[in-house]
């Protein structure tokens, strides 16, 4: 009976201390804020149109709900740049610009672990405004990995759900965090923007620390 389990002080007293991945999330989150960015928290759970066929995506591996609760909740996304769309979409009533941005957990498939899968932790930021383009996120990304304390490189990069010619692939390294930054940024595809009932140009990073 548990009334009965008379209580007792463990031998060894210990102290609380802020986890340090909890510390670096805060940190990026400040320096967002800074640059005028509003933190917006979307669902894991997405859909494979959402996710794939509105970004331009070649459906992979993924996820999947088994017993989803809705068509548009079907899979946990991999990505969190159509959670920032679908926000964009559902806010485009509001004044412009809009610069908003999420860390958030993104998952894959991973049979090598324990429950078949992985969860990496991403950054994605995306600006709207009729005179968005490649310079200003190019330079929203220099200061972002800047105030972090990193030196970066850029590549060109093609990606589906970007403008050929106008996306970079970047790689950030240094003594403010172990391991590196790596992801992508340019300005989104006007067929993406359609795909998401949207009017306006979007530029857009996302990246994800390695260890």
């Amino acid at each position: 009976m548990y009334q009965k389990i008379e209580p007792e002080l463990p031998e060894i007293s210990t102290i609380a201390y802020p986890d340090n991945a909890r510390l670096f999330e805060n940190r990026v989150r400040e320096i967002m804020i800074g640059m005028g960015f509003y933190e917006v928290m979307s669902l894991m759970l997405t859909s494979e149109d959402e996710h794939y066929k509105n970004l331009r995506l070649e459906e992979d591996d993924h996820v999947m709900v088994s017993q989803p609760i809705s068509q548009d909740r079907t899979m946990i996304r991999k990505s969190l740049i159509n959670g920032l769309m679908e926000f964009l979409k559902d806010n485009k009533h509001e004044e412009l610009p809009q610069k908003i941005f999420e860390v958030g957990d993104v998952a894959y498939i991973d049979e090598a672990a324990e429950t078949g899968t992985k969860i990496i932790k991403k950054i994605a930021c995306a600006v709207t405004h009729s005179t968005a383009n490649f310079t200003e996120i190019k330079s929203i990304t220099d200061a972002f990995i800047m105030n972090l304390g990193l030196k970066m490189e850029i590549e060109t990069y093609d990606h589906p759900s970007f403008i050929r010619g106008r996306c970079a692939r970047v790689e950030a390294t240094g003594e403010a965090v172990e391991g590196s930054v790596v992801g992508y940024f340019g300005e989104v595809d006007p067929e993406v923007i359609t795909n998401f009932e949207l009017e306006y140009p979007v530029v857009a990073f996302e990246m994800e620390f390695k260890s």
